[in-house]
């Protein structure tokens, strides 16, 4: 290493005390020093289009990036990153330390003959974050403490807020792997490979090349289309990941199951209302339409405000008609032991998220059904049931009897028909022969003494069962418009806010019937595919397969 590249050396070294230090130019020589030449051991990352080596200081670590040389138009982009990188500087945003453009002329062996060729090397230097990068955190069986998880969810926010609003840049390549944290999980938006930096009066710009990374590129952008709409998009997938644990997971209507099952396990005081706002972000986010997506500056104002918040999750519904219903609900509890408060906690903040979907072009309905795992034989469902009937023999329904029409839903488990009993026009939910037959057994007979004694408007009705395999069913009444979740995300039938509100209440009078009776009977798979909604647009709530009695 000449003089010159010590000279610097101690420049980056000061850079590391000074936050405020400016970029500066680094000499190849340099970041060959610190990297060892750029070796094996000290690799620690690769990109598609760049490796990333340990560079190590006297008084600290740094992380160079070396861009592929095989890189068509190499020059470009390594202007557009380093231009994008010298306007940035925020604690949400990975600290940019230089920059290295070297070109060497050198003798090469090409077709037979020895010709010049210049060899060119751009390198580019960051502040070393020793956590790596988020999508290693992102794990079903290994969910960040909640707290840790929704700081790390507004940091990212801040920083694609000073990206969008401050910087007009945007990044176009934003997902886990591009979001690295420091020592504090503190989270640093990263790789700026893809990003764009627009004009003050800028909106949108168009390409040939689209690159990126399938999951997390907004439908537009397939189009060509560049703006800011599109990180949005893509803000809400990573939300959605956090949330649920699960990469690529884009539907997050169970967010609130999964952190009510988190609960059982701890007995940390989760904010549920921050869970309920950063579910609605992620929803809203992932809009197809790009127009329906919040901007930075709404979300920001969201996690920054009570008023603004109250406003943000209340679009269609009046907050303080749904937050009393979750004191009512609470005051109900107050004196129940502990565990059940905790399960009873999954469905009254299931209740409240939702109404709060907007309309989308989506029409399909995820149903999953997570079935127990003991084994049994049919044997007298009466045996062990508990409720108002003397004996369930008298719901049982021959099989004769039944008139089976056109099929109306789904699982992996069952299948849903419309059917005529006797002339009384009922939905027949018929369990499928399964290779776990036992496992399809007990839940049907779970199913059974459980509806059997439950009778309230807001539940579904349940009128008999058939007990004749393979033709295991449960009869209840038909519910004519079909679920929520289907009205809520069909663009033709947008519900007002009066109908919205009776829908909650609704929702919460259900609860409250389940939750007061006893033994007390938690839902656990509260969702707006597993709410109905009949002619005069009363909610009843159906499929009782995860319940839970106390």
């Amino acid at each position: 290493m000449d003089r010159g590249a010590a000279a610097k050396l101690r420049v980056l070294e000061h850079m590391l005390l000074d936050t405020n230090a400016e970029p500066t130019d680094l000499p190849l020589s340099l970041l060959e020093h610190i990297t060892n030449d750029f070796s094996d051991e000290q690799r620690i990352g690769r990109g598609g289009f760049s490796v990333v080596y340990k560079g190590v200081l006297r008084n600290g670590t740094v992380a160079v990036k070396k861009l592929n040389e095989t890189l068509d138009l190499l020059e470009k982009k390594f202007n557009e990153e380093v231009g994008c990188l010298m306007k940035t500087k925020h604690e949400n945003v990975v600290r940019f330390l230089g920059y290295c453009s070297d070109t060497r002329g050198l003798i090469v062996d090409y077709e037979g003959k020895f010709v010049m060729a210049d060899v060119r090397q751009r390198l580019l230097c960051f502040e070393y974050l020793p956590q790596g990068s988020l999508d290693k955190f992102i794990s079903s069986s290994c969910i960040l403490e909640w707290r840790k998880l929704y700081q790390i969810i507004k940091g990212i926010c801040k920083g694609l807020y000073h990206l969008h609003v401050k910087r007009r840049i945007v990044h176009l390549d934003l997902k886990p792997a591009n979001i690295l944290l420091d020592g504090n999980m503190v989270p640093k938006i990263a790789d700026f490979g893809l990003s764009r930096c627009f004009d003050e009066n800028q909106s949108r710009a168009f390409t040939s090349n689209v690159n990126g990374t399938l999951g997390y590129m907004a439908s537009e952008f397939f189009s060509g289309e560049i703006a800011f709409k599109a990180d949005i998009y893509s803000l809400g997938v990573i939300i959605g990941e956090l949330l649920t644990g699960e990469k690529g997971y884009h539907d997050i209507e169970n967010v609130l199951d999964i952190w009510g099952r988190r609960l059982q396990k701890t007995q940390e005081d989760v904010h549920l209302e921050q869970i309920i706002i950063c579910a609605k972000i992620g929803i809203e986010c992932t809009e197809n339409n790009p127009a329906n997506r919040p901007d930075i500056q709404n979300i920001i104002d969201t996690f920054e405000g009570d008023s603004r918040m109250d406003q943000f999750i209340n679009t269609n519904v009046g907050s303080s008609s749904i937050w009393q219903v979750k004191k009512d609900s609470s005051e109900m509890h107050e004196c129940a032991p502990n565990k059940v408060q905790e399960e009873t906690s999954v469905d009254v903040i299931s209740s409240l998220v939702l109404l709060h979907a907007k309309p989308s072009a989506t029409t399909s309905q995820p149903i999953e059904d997570m079935l127990g795992s003991s084994y049994a034989n049919l044997d007298t469902l009466s045996s062990s049931s508990t409720g108002t009937m003397s004996s369930l023999a008298e719901c049982e329904v021959s099989w004769e009897d039944l008139l089976i029409g056109e099929r109306i839903d789904i699982g992996s488990y069952w299948e849903v028909y419309r059917a005529d009993w006797n002339g009384t026009e009922v939905a027949l939910k018929k369990f499928l022969d399964q290779d776990l037959w036992g496992v399809v057994v007990e839940e049907f007979k779970c199913e059974v003494r459980i509806m059997s004694r439950l009778r309230h408007p807001n539940i579904v009705l349940f009128l008999g069962y058939v007990a004749q395999p393979p033709n295991l069913s449960i009869v209840t009444e038909y519910v004519p418009r079909g679920s929520l979740y289907r009205l809520l995300h069909t663009t033709h039938c947008l519900l007002d806010e009066a109908h919205r509100l009776k829908m909650a209440f609704d929702v919460a009078k259900g609860m409250n019937y389940l939750h007061s009776s006893y033994p007390t009977i938690v839902h656990r798979d509260l969702k707006s595919s597993n709410v109905l909604v009949d002619k005069n647009w009363t909610v009843k709530v159906t499929l009782f397969l995860r319940i839970l009695l106390h």
